[in-house]
């Protein structure tokens, strides 16, 4: 009989925690694994192809962030389906996934808070980076993308891609961009994701800065053809191992602005591929990205980085497959 594993999200918004999933759904072995999904909204860019790859996907509905009945749906859920293992994304994922009488082990950022009986409950895990063919060199598809009235079409954009949640400390960015401005006012900051901080993050690039820099775009599920049109791309925020986004950036050859940590360390070459920062210090951030964008605003990576040197799909596959059967 395979193991029954039941992926719990947040969202299925084209973030990397979902495209993950939809990875495992699809590589995994289906005489071995059965794989579901369950989230609290499931709606958003990656449902579709979760929707064809995994065994089901479930729409707990939850209304609010505490909600008992939400809970009890994913408990019920878990014993109807007789799953061995839940695989929580996320502190907030792996709050809920421990009271459903399961099994459970957790991927979270560093920055992610966890209460002591968590991590006394649930064991965390941090799936080897997916360095796939979808993050090789990427070529533009020579399809213009789209541009609101308030995107001047000689703009030079810096892309970036988070969930609109206060830990992904999208305001730092917004108030970095308003200080390039004053240098290069041609500049614009595009922000791929949605959250629950989406109208508020609108408001605060409107009356933070005197002339707004920022487009948010929304979920996407075709940021690798967007990236093309990107002239340097910004990571923030401290993630235990790095975004899928982030490794697809540098697949296409653009400069990286990251915060310093380890999992930015670990695939961007300071001076080499793009510059590391202290987190959360917008100053550096602005003075670094104007160093990049004059150098080259399609600066090539060398040698120092192949990709050959970062863990492939198979020993994610390999690593997950592994922890899945452990807890059977």
């Amino acid at each position: 009989m395979p193991t029954r594993v039941l992926h719990l999200l947040p969202t299925l918004q084209g973030a990397d925690a979902a495209r993950r999933v939809a990875l495992l759904c699809e590589q995994l072995p289906r005489d071995q694994f059965e794989q579901h999904v369950a989230a609290f909204r499931a709606a958003g860019a990656a449902a579709p192809r979760l929707r064809s790859l995994a065994a089901g996907v479930h729409d707990l509905r939850r209304r609010f962030r505490r909600d008992p009945i939400a809970a009890l749906a994913l408990r019920r859920l878990a014993r109807s389906l007789n799953v061995d293992v839940v695989h929580a994304w996320g502190a907030e994922a792996a709050t809920h996934a421990a009271w459903c009488g399961r099994r459970v082990v957790r991927t979270t950022s560093d920055d992610e808070p966890l209460a002591g009986w968590l991590t006394s409950n649930t064991l965390p895990f941090t799936p080897p980076v997916a360095w796939t063919a979808a993050t090789q060199p990427l070529q533009p598809t020579g399809e213009a993308m789209a541009r609101p009235p308030e995107l001047p079409a000689h703009a030079r954009l810096i892309g970036a891609a988070a969930p609109l949640v206060p830990a992904s400390r999208l305001k730092e960015l917004i108030w970095a961009i308003d200080l390039i401005r004053v240098v290069q006012p041609d500049v614009w900051l595009v922000i791929v994701g949605d959250g629950p901080q989406r109208a508020s993050l609108e408001e605060f690039s409107r009356l933070a800065c005197e002339e707004n820099r920022t487009l948010l775009l929304g979920d996407r599920g075709d940021l690798p053809d967007l990236l093309p049109h990107f002239d340097l791309w910004w990571q923030s925020g401290q993630p235990a191992d790095p975004p899928l986004t982030l490794l697809e950036a540098l697949a296409a050859e653009l400069p990286v602005v990251a915060d310093r940590c380890d999992s930015a360390a670990a695939v961007v070459e300071e001076g080499v591929t793009g510059a590391l920062i202290k987190p959360a210090d917008r100053a550096e951030r602005a003075k670094s990205t104007l160093k990049l964008l004059e150098a080259d605003s399609r600066r090539h990576a060398d040698d120092s980085c192949p990709v050959g040197a970062l863990p492939s799909s198979d020993e994610l596959i390999a690593a997950c497959a592994a922890a899945y059967a452990a807890e059977r």
